[in-house]
């Protein structure tokens, strides 16, 4: 991560061999323009739905309210029984 750019980097052997491929049957890389703009598209949509599943997972539990757990607000308040 640096200021203006978020950069994920896959260097496993698989995905270095699908990269490969992918350059070969291209015939060069993949330029956002024409029918390759979709696949940009997807990869885009995908590593943000990533980023945004990590954040939610990383960010701490809302603080307690009032005495009453955030788990507790999150399932509903308990009902008082009839006396």
């Amino acid at each position: 991560m640096t200021d203006d750019t978020v950069t994920v980097v896959l260097r496993d052997p698989g995905s270095i061999q699908l990269g490969h491929q992918v350059v070969q049957l291209n015939g060069g890389t993949i330029a956002a323009q024409d029918e390759q703009l979709d696949l940009f598209s997807r990869l885009w949509t995908a590593v943000n739905d990533w980023l945004a599943d990590a954040a939610k997972m990383l960010a701490p539990e809302p603080e307690q309210v009032a005495g009453v757990s955030s788990r507790g607000l999150r399932h509903g308040r308990r009902r008082r029984k009839a006396t």
